[in-house]
């Protein structure tokens, strides 16, 4: 895939699986863009965050793992504040292993086609990647980071949503300083996707109306699909085309629009408790979610006609802000 951005750092990369130490990206950032999209901050940006409860401590300990765990296959990542908590991909699993060294109010997960994990750390800004088997982080993005809710990457770019200020910011694997930005038409930016074609989606908010905005690859120019929604959350791009949003704040449900549509195909029944992130399966027959109910829902694809609790160990998970699978689905 070719850079999304048109301009790339000198320098060298580093490959991620040769990080072995935590290392933490500090200075400032290379000139941004101008975008027409920029806009000032808004102060009173919402988004499906609660804040967590005034007596959680982080666990003792970088966190354990079975040999299961270990191997990064078969697995659901699930963040619950302060760790991540680890099960087997199975309807009704217990957790195999835990990761809460470098977590801190975790959000979105995201897991790479090398299946490292990223945590995207939305109160402490930063953004940790875990090789697989590991509890401790082997590398952090800092720079140029605002309350990031989501992270996507392909085999050389990470791009990171900012829930304040509603930038994208983009990397080089393994560089710590941000290579572009782009500027969405929120001041919040919460689900980011990339398709097939290496091209950029992003769920936008202002309060909380919101759309989709499309970054075409080799361009920093957004372009709104004009798809109407109320504070939409996760985001993902289906194999076909199709585009499917979380919607939260009262909504709660998850859409489904043809390409070019800005009226869904299909919408998942209301639940109580708002989904935050979305995810298929690796060969793509199921769709599934977090919610703020502390637990992992599967949803019935590809028409959402159903919900049903899938991952709701009660005696572990409280408010499930996202998850991951490993291995991920293709892009």
């Amino acid at each position: 895939m070719t850079n999304i951005g048109r301009f790339v750092l000198p320098g060298a990369i580093c490959v991620l699986g040769a990080c072995t130490s935590s290392v933490s990206s500090s200075g400032t950032g290379l000139p941004l863009q101008s975008s027409s999209h920029m806009l000032v901050p808004d102060s009173d940006s919402v988004d499906a965050t609660p804040s967590p409860p005034a007596v959680w401590r982080p666990p003792a300990g970088p966190g354990w793992m079975s040999k299961r765990a270990a191997s990064g296959q078969n697995l659901i990542y699930v963040s619950n504040y302060n760790e991540i908590v680890i099960f087997p991909n199975e309807s009704g699993a217990t957790p195999i292993g835990t990761i809460s060294d470098g977590v801190t109010n975790a959000y979105g997960l995201f897991v790479d086609t090398q299946i490292n994990l990223y945590v995207c750390n939305s109160s402490f800004g930063t953004v940790v990647v875990y090789p697989p088997g590991q509890t401790s982080p082997s590398f952090t993005y800092s720079t140029g980071l605002t309350r990031p809710l989501y992270a996507v990457a392909d085999s050389s770019r990470l791009f990171v949503g900012n829930a304040s200020g509603g930038q994208i910011v983009e990397y080089a694997l393994g560089n710590g300083q941000p290579q572009y930005t782009l500027h969405s038409l929120g001041s919040e930016v919460d689900g980011i996707t990339l398709d097939a074609d290496g091209n950029l989606y992003a769920a936008y908010r202002n309060k909380a109306k919101g759309g989709i905005e499309y970054f075409a690859q080799g361009t920093g120019t957004g372009t709104d699909l004009g798809i109407k929604l109320k504070a939409p959350q996760g985001l993902l791009v289906a194999s076909n085309g199709d585009l499917y949003v979380a919607e939260t704040q009262g909504a709660n449900t998850i859409a489904g629009f043809h390409p070019g549509k800005t009226k869904p195909f299909a919408r998942a029944p209301k639940t109580s408790y708002a989904p935050t992130q979305i995810q298929f399966d690796a060969p793509e027959q199921n769709l599934y979610d977090s919610n703020l109910d502390g637990r992992v829902d599967q949803i019935g694809f590809p028409g959402l006609r159903s919900v049903t609790p899938y991952i709701s160990d009660d005696s572990v998970l409280t408010s499930v802000q996202g998850f991951a699978l490993s291995p991920p689905a293709p892009q």
